[in-house]
């Protein structure tokens, strides 16, 4: 019942998506660090040479910003990044600024004969590859963002459910595929932002990552409207904020 409506006197109530559930395994909200946000086990995240920037933040005051050379992110090999039983998701905010080939999302190897991989396979496509034992056993390829702006975010979520893989690109499914091959349990440290083969990180992501979550669940097999704000607690949904000055009559 606020009596004072002009723009000063406004209060904004921001809502909070739940994302950090029981079933959340790393979350990095990006803004202006790199800490872990998952309920559970708390991730330690290595930075190499990834800044922040308020420019590249999708939701709160920043995001990370991958400069295409040098910047990546490492975390040491835990159970939570198991993907072998068949239930899982991996979803981010992109802004992908320069395209190009063999830019690389997600990374994690046991060799370089085994490892799963998120990367660009050219200006407009990515691909999410399981290799096996040098064999490529499964593929899936999609357009994560708007091929003729550049600048757009977009959500993107990976999913696999089962012998059912999909990916999704603001919400909507973009292709599918079944196959009952998996990724393993594999044994080196997870990168975000580059490849890390044997010869060590190459391959990096040039454009702004926010949000980046992983999950031991398949969160969408359809669908979805995609997140309007930071992920929260589940049991979160709004706050208060307040505005920039007195309100009047507010109970």
């Amino acid at each position: 019942s606020n009596s004072l409506a002009d723009a000063n006197n406004v209060a904004t109530i921001h809502r909070y998506v739940g994302g950090y559930d029981s079933a959340t395994m790393l979350l990095l909200s990006l803004d202006n660090n790199v800490t872990d946000s998952s309920p559970a086990t708390i991730h330690t995240v290595t930075n190499n040479n990834v800044t922040f920037s308020a420019a590249a933040a999708k939701f709160g005051t920043h995001g990370a910003v991958f400069n295409g050379s040098s910047g990546y992110l490492t975390i040491p090999d835990n159970a939570d990044f198991d993907f072998s039983g068949g239930s899982w998701t991996i979803d981010f905010w992109m802004k992908w600024l320069v395209r190009a080939a063999n830019q690389t999302i997600y990374f994690q190897r046991t060799d370089d004969n085994n490892y799963i991989q998120i990367y660009s396979i050219n200006t407009t496509t990515m691909r999410l590859k399981i290799v096996a034992a040098s064999v490529t056993v499964v593929t899936l390829d999609f357009v994560p963002a708007s091929t003729t702006d550049p600048n757009t975010w977009s959500h993107v979520a990976i999913v696999e459910s089962g012998n059912n893989y999909y990916a999704f690109k603001d919400g909507a499914l973009v292709v599918s595929t079944t196959d009952t091959d998996r990724a393993a349990n594999y044994t080196q440290v997870v990168t975000i932002g580059a490849s890390n083969f044997a010869a060590g990180a190459a391959n990096y992501f040039e454009g702004y990552i926010d949000e980046f979550r992983i999950s031991n669940s398949a969160r969408w097999t359809s669908n979805f409207s995609p997140p309007t704000s930071a992920y929260g607690p589940s049991n979160l949904t709004n706050i208060l904020i307040g505005s920039t000055l007195p309100l009047k009559g507010i109970n």
